[in-house]
């Protein structure tokens, strides 16, 4: 991404923050003097579609770019220093106060200190996105239940924190139909949300039901930025991106014929290194099929697993910017891609 474009954007989404906040919650300004070694230093893991603006104790928050999405539309994750799984701190702008103020992003016990200026931010983000009023009382809670709660309720887009919450809530008897039949009303709320999609064919699959497969196949055509990180049953424990596409990929081989792109992944498993480069496979022969935007989708996924593998490399990087501009011509993303391709070699 050309630097100054680069800087620019990224001062442009930090300028939305009350100094206050930063100060008080522990949040560095990424700025020209440290963004080639903080995003370098995450490409040794995460792919690069993750545009810093904060760091802190090591961790960064970053905006996840979307070809073709405005920024304040855009997802908000953390890159932990000590993990390989992005996580979720809001679906938008919009929904970040509350993020935020969630754990692990803060701290129960501290919520006090920030309230005010959280408020603040809330009233500034707030937009055309009718926010979920905050509730001082609701940030006290212990994880992890209490984690999906809060996810669900504040950011009602976010569908792993839908079905998150569904899965872990115990206010309901616990039988399987019962199980079923919540995760399949969020997925009847959400039809088109990915995560949704994949929580509901995993929960199917697991139970047995014949139509797993097809629903698990729909759901393996999308991006997975980060993981479904709430606690339940059913193979969903705090389940890493490259985790869910392996259990989708396991569950939707029997809806997946020779004809179909994705027919390669019924025998190469997205659990190793040999994942990202079948997701290379699928990429191009969905672009022979005039899917464009599938094929990026699916080139993301494979930066992922490439980044959970170490195994990242310059070519990936520009392989993908040169596929997000056929998608977005001159696109943030693209040009974020391209930054990766020139710094990358500084994490090493």
């Amino acid at each position: 991404m050309n630097h100054a474009m680069q800087l620019q954007l990224i001062e442009e989404i930090q300028a939305v923050f009350p100094p206050e906040l930063l100060a008080g919650m522990w949040l560095s300004s990424v700025d020209d003097r440290s963004i080639d070694e903080l995003h370098a230093r995450s490409l040794t893991v995460f792919s690069p579609v993750y545009l810093p603006i904060f760091e802190r104790h090591g961790d960064l928050y970053c905006v996840d770019l979307v070809p073709g999405q405005a920024w304040h539309d855009s997802a908000w994750v953390q890159l932990p220093h000590d993990e390989a799984d992005p996580i979720i701190v809001a679906s938008r702008l919009a929904r970040l106060p509350a993020g935020l103020l969630t754990p692990p992003h803060w701290f129960p016990d501290r919520v006090d200190e920030v309230w005010p200026l959280v408020e603040q931010l809330a009233e500034a983000v707030s937009g055309t996105t009718p926010p979920v009023p905050l509730a001082r009382h609701d940030f006290g809670g212990e994880p992890p239940v209490a984690i999906s709660l809060l996810r669900a309720k504040y950011d009602p887009e976010d569908g792993a924190a839908q079905t998150g919450w569904v899965l872990s809530d115990r206010s309901a008897p616990d039988g399987d139909d019962e199980i079923l039949a919540r995760v399949e009303a969020v997925l009847t709320r959400m039809p088109e949300d990915h995560y949704v999609q994949a929580v509901v064919a995993i929960v199917r699959g697991a139970l047995g039901r014949d139509d797993a497969a097809p629903l698990a196949r729909q759901a393996l055509g999308h991006e997975y930025a980060w993981g479904w990180s709430h606690v339940g049953d059913y193979n969903m424990r705090r389940a890493a991106a490259a985790s869910v596409l392996e259990q989708l990929r396991g569950i939707a081989a029997p809806a997946i014929d020779d004809a179909d792109p994705f027919s390669i992944c019924r025998t190469i498993s997205f659990a190793n290194a040999q994942g990202a480069a079948a997701l290379d496979t699928i990429a191009e022969r969905l672009r022979a099929h005039g899917d464009e935007r599938g094929a990026l989708d699916q080139l993301r996924n494979a930066a992922l697993l490439a980044g959970v593998h170490g195994q990242l490399t310059a070519k990936r990087c520009q392989a993908l910017a040169e596929q997000t501009h056929r998608v977005a011509p001159g696109d943030p993303a693209a040009l974020l891609a391209e930054h990766a391709t020139a710094i990358i070699h500084l994490g090493a």
